[in-house]
């Protein structure tokens, strides 16, 4: 999962960020959490990096993160692919509004292709703030 793009990182690290922020978790809630018996957890400086999109991660600490804010299974991995797919949007000059539609396309065709992303991002977002979806 490293090799990010700048703009990759940074529109990853909005995701956690807002996340974070929607479960009313600070950094060292976070830190905490990644922290098990066999592991040390991620760093504080890691973390601010990672939700800056100035520091990759791999494989590791996206289950960690994804245990830390109460994920479901693959939820950062189709987050990381929605960054990825808007970052290549924005550069292309495609607004906001035009990218959504573009992801929700792409979701659609993914299915068609039995190659479904495993989580419902809008479902999970208002899951999160606790609003229906």
């Amino acid at each position: 999962m490293t090799g990010l793009t700048t703009s990759e990182g940074q529109e990853f690290g909005r995701a956690l960020r807002f996340i974070r922020d929607a479960r009313q978790m600070t950094l060292r809630d976070v830190l905490l959490a990644t922290k098990t018996e066999t592991k040390r957890g991620i760093s504080f400086q890691h973390l601010q990096n990672i939700e800056k999109g100035t520091r990759g991660f791999d494989d590791d600490k996206i289950l960690q993160l994804q245990r830390a804010y109460r994920l479901p299974d693959h939820a950062l991995d189709d987050l990381l692919l929605r960054a990825r797919v808007r970052s290549a949007l924005a550069q292309r000059g495609l607004s906001a509004g035009d990218a959504d539609a573009a992801w929700r396309m792409m979701e659609t065709r993914l299915a068609e292709l039995g190659t479904p992303i495993h989580t419902d991002l809008a479902a999970l977002i208002a899951g999160i703030l606790g609003v229906p979806a």
